[in-house]
């Protein structure tokens, strides 16, 4: 930032001022236990929205290689606008989808369970 001397002309022309301190608790976000909370209960009453679907369809028929995993990061940046608001939302959808297939999976076992159960009476 260019200095001005308070003269009327020139290249550092103008009133002489500071410039604005930004104050470094507000750099950095870190959501609190209510946030949380909230922002699970509006996950799971509202659902996912479409894109993030898409995401979670391209991201189970990627293989493991690196050009096929930027696809959803590809597709997710183009939607959210930054990449690192792309790999966060990565992140979620991904700890979602593991959360989903380990309930499915608990699911099966009770079944199965009960399945068992009904073949010895």
């Amino acid at each position: 930032m260019v200095k001005s001397l308070g003269i009327a002309f020139g290249h550092k022309k103008g009133y002489p001022v500071k410039g604005i301190k930004k104050d470094p608790k507000r750099n950095n976000f870190t959501p609190g236990k209510r946030h949380k909370f909230v922002s699970n209960l509006v996950d799971e009453v509202m659902g996912y929205s479409p894109y993030e679907g898409r995401l979670m369809e391209l991201m189970s028929s990627v293989m493991n290689t690196h050009s096929q995993e930027k696809r959803p990061l590809k597709f997710a940046k183009k939607r959210l606008g930054k990449i690192k608001r792309a790999k966060r939302k990565l992140r979620k959808v991904e700890s979602l989808k593991q959360a989903v297939e380990k309930r499915l999976k608990e699911i099966e076992k009770r079944k199965a369970g009960k399945e068992e159960v009904k073949a010895e009476q």
